[in-house]
């Protein structure tokens, strides 16, 4: 049974996580959302904090060793709504209709893993189907 505002998995309508939230959270957003935090938190646990005294000052760094907000968010908001979930189960309409706001967290932490030369393991995981 699809929950009503929903076509197929996808939510419609100005709030997509309204039915999502009804169905899988028992109308509990708090729920949902720190869910979603706890996941994004688990993929940097592993790596150790930054020791910046290790770290030349350079004065700036050059472009090609940064990403920008604007390009994570053009690629989030280019993603297939629908293909499977990755390890974080978010469904992929998640990722395209908040590109806005997911970008520049997104883009810190990608950053975060340039600078520290470390990629976490649960970026190189794979599901094969």
């Amino acid at each position: 049974m699809v929950a009503r505002g929903q076509k197929g998995n996808r939510p419609t309508g100005k709030e997509p996580f309204a039915s999502m939230i009804d169905t899988s959270y028992n109308g509990n957003p708090e729920q949902f959302f720190n869910d979603a935090n706890v996941f994004l938190k688990s993929v940097s646990e592993d790596l150790q904090p930054l020791n910046t005294d290790l770290i030349p000052d350079v004065g700036h760094r050059p472009d090609q060793f940064v990403i920008f907000p604007h390009e994570v968010e053009s690629k989030l908001s280019k993603i297939d709504g629908h293909k499977s979930c990755g390890p974080d189960q978010l469904p992929n309409w998640f990722y395209r209709e908040f590109s806005v706001w997911l970008a520049e967290p997104l883009t810190a932490i990608f950053n975060a893993s340039l600078c520290e030369g470390h990629v976490p393991i649960e970026w190189k995981l794979a599901r094969l189907m």
